[in-house]
């Protein structure tokens, strides 16, 4: 009788379970913090786009010396319904009709880029004088699961954006 060593190479079929248990708890531990990084990256890319926009804003209106708005519109049914838009004209309904255009050019961003994000306003729009950028003072916040962003605006035209969180995934100091 001729006896030879079998070699077996591979897995077994419990060892191959096992590791997708340990797979699958790993995974169900890390989802929740995943999805928090993401939400809190959308709340910063609000941040960044309002920022760039009255930056903006406040340079156009210095150097074509005429006022310029940046106008906010929410659905009052369902407030993850929204727009930004900056403009030259003094009303705009964000309609074909009377679109928010600044130079013949869309500078706008909306919840559509930004989706389950919502925004709750006092303001319907910010306005930026040419010499002063002085405006109305009022706030705005955009919020989504537990992070929001909230952009503050004093009469005195200076503005402020902060977040309810704080640490590596935040470019905004901490609201107070």
């Amino acid at each position: 009788m001729d006896k030879r060593l079998v070699n077996t190479s591979g897995l077994t079929l419990i060892e191959l379970l096992v590791a997708l248990v340990v797979m699958f708890v790993l995974l169900t531990i890390a989802l929740p913090s995943f999805l928090e990084s993401f939400n809190r990256q959308k709340i910063n890319g609000i941040g960044d786009n309002l920022n760039s926009l009255l930056l903006y804003a406040k340079a156009e209106s210095a150097k074509q010396g005429q006022r310029l708005w940046l106008r906010l519109q929410v659905d009052n049914t369902n407030p993850t319904q929204w727009r930004v838009a900056l403009t030259d004209q003094a009303s705009c309904d964000f309609t074909s009709g009377s679109p928010c255009l600044i130079d013949d050019i869309k500078r706008e961003f909306n919840s559509e880029q930004y989706p389950g994000v919502s925004m709750i306003t006092n303001m319907t729009s910010i306005s930026v004088d040419p010499l002063r950028g002085r405006g109305i003072a009022g706030s705005t916040t955009f919020s989504i699961s537990n992070s929001d962003v909230q952009f503050r605006r004093t009469q005195f035209g200076s503005h402020k954006i902060c977040t309810n969180f704080h640490g590596m995934l935040s470019r905004y100091p901490l609201c107070n």
